[in-house]
């Protein structure tokens, strides 16, 4: 049985889709295994992971499009290893991540979470960020290891979150009071890409409204203001003026002394300056 189990989900990604298999092939640590779950493609995906299919480590899984979360949860329901990675078809893992996470995980066999770093490639050049105690950072895909006993027990990813979805399990998780370990190394490398959940702001609104509602009690004043916040300057993006101004009240009432909360929601008032200030959103 491998120690590790690296899940990648993928939709409609077959030109970019080997470069996330094959960073797996090239790890330094070979007790693993890679399961790779299509989202219900209709590209040649089909085509290109035909060269993978015979190794031994590697399992293709088929499901109708169902979204990120729900694919994530089909590849941790056939998992065999107790540690589960999570990767983006559109990124990579650095050659050395699972060494770094198994030495940990030899060091520290009472931590069920470990956290990496990421490497963020743009047109513009790169970034590293390595994450540290007691300061935020983002858990993305790729640069974080958890036990599959404490992923069943919040029970997986919530299938309605197709942005946000590894906040929101981490809020969960969060909850248990479990002890991370941060391990100063990057194991992602990490491409802004033109698509996905991220960057729809109609996905963004939905997302962060079913957050508020479901963690409301929660969450702290901080955050709830936040995510009004992003709902808000989002909606203002759409021009649905009222939507925003409904949450840019919600988060100033939270924080009545945040000037960017109060000149928002004059703005919200004023639809053909904001009109201008926040261009209208176009889907692709």
């Amino acid at each position: 049985m491998p120690k590790f189990s690296i899940i990648i989900p993928s939709y409609n990604r077959a030109n970019i889709l080997p470069r996330a298999i094959q960073s797996v092939f090239d790890q330094t640590v070979e007790d693993w295994e890679l399961i790779l779950v299509d989202d219900g493609s209709t590209d040649l995906t089909s085509d290109v992971i035909v060269q993978y299919q015979k190794k031994s480590r590697f399992s293709y899984i088929f499901q109708e499009n169902s979204g990120v979360s729900q694919a994530r949860n089909t590849g941790a329901e056939k998992a065999t290893g107790d540690w589960l990675i999570f990767l983006d078809s559109d990124d990579e893992l650095t050659k050395n991540a699972l060494r770094f996470f198994d030495e940990q995980i030899q060091k520290n066999n009472s931590i069920n979470l470990f956290v990496a770093g990421r490497e963020r490639k743009t047109d513009k050049g790169s970034e590293t960020r390595i994450p540290k105690k007691g300061v935020s950072s983002s858990m993305l895909a790729g640069t974080f290891c958890l036990s599959k006993s404490i992923f069943q027990k919040v029970g997986g990813y919530d299938p309605r979150f197709t942005f946000g979805e590894n906040t929101e399990l981490f809020h969960r998780i969060s909850e248990l009071k479990i002890t991370k370990e941060f391990i100063p190394e990057v194991s992602l490398i990490y491409y802004n890409t033109s698509s996905g959940g991220s960057k729809n702001s109609e996905n963004i609104i939905e997302c962060t409204s079913l957050f508020l509602s479901k963690h409301h009690h929660s969450m702290s004043n901080h955050h709830r203001h936040q995510y009004h916040q992003i709902i808000a300057v989002n909606s203002l993006r759409f021009h649905r003026f009222e939507l925003a101004r409904k949450h840019l009240w919600k988060a100033y009432f939270l924080k009545p002394i945040n000037l960017k909360t109060l000149g928002r929601l004059v703005l919200s008032y004023f639809p053909i300056i904001s009109k201008e200030i926040y261009k209208r959103q176009i889907e692709v």
